[in-house]
């Protein structure tokens, strides 16, 4: 499956809710976690949007074979901030420090197995999982700050047009 990136359209867009929990987002959720496993470099998260299907839709991997399918996910409650670096299949190469909150709990559809989960969430899996809401939301990472300079770049990695022209405005 190819990741859109910086400047397509699907990813400014909210996700509507996914309705059915067949075996259609069964399946989805099976390609969306081998997109994640195989791009370069191995993602960890990956949200519906990223993949151009506007479904509010996630599948996290914070630890190798842990990995999470979740459907219409909600942050019921969150404490603390932390910040740590980020980056972004849908924006490669590129990365910088966010602040997001150390804990936080948690309410989605487990489309695999059907049922609703809640749970608590700290740390790394914490960061992943707010980060995928953003991009179902619409809200990429680069939208935590206004200043071109605070971007960290892997080598031979150029900042995207469509995000330069952002921080022009």
């Amino acid at each position: 499956m190819k990741i859109y990136t910086y400047g397509h359209p699907v990813l400014r867009k909210k996700a509507r809710s996914v309705q059915n929990f067949d075996i259609e987002i069964r399946k989805l959720c099976k390609k969306m976690i081998e997109t994640m496993r195989s791009s370069t470099p191995r993602g960890v998260g990956l949200a519906a949007p990223q993949i151009g299907i506007s479904l509010r839709l996630m599948v996290v991997e914070h630890e190798p074979g842990n990995t999470l399918c979740l459907a219409n996910p909600e942050i019921l409650s969150s404490s603390n901030g932390q910040i740590d670096q980020e980056g972004c299949l849908s924006i490669p190469g590129v990365y910088a420090n966010v602040k997001r909150a150390e804990t936080i709990i948690l309410r989605a559809m487990d489309p695999i197995k059907k049922e609703s989960i809640e749970f608590k969430a700290s740390g790394f899996l914490s960061r992943i999982i707010q980060h995928e809401i953003d991009h179902l939301n619409g809200i990429l990472f680069t939208d935590y700050f206004d200043d071109l300079s605070l971007l960290e770049l892997s080598d031979n990695t150029t900042i995207p047009e469509a995000l330069i022209r952002r921080f022009a405005k």
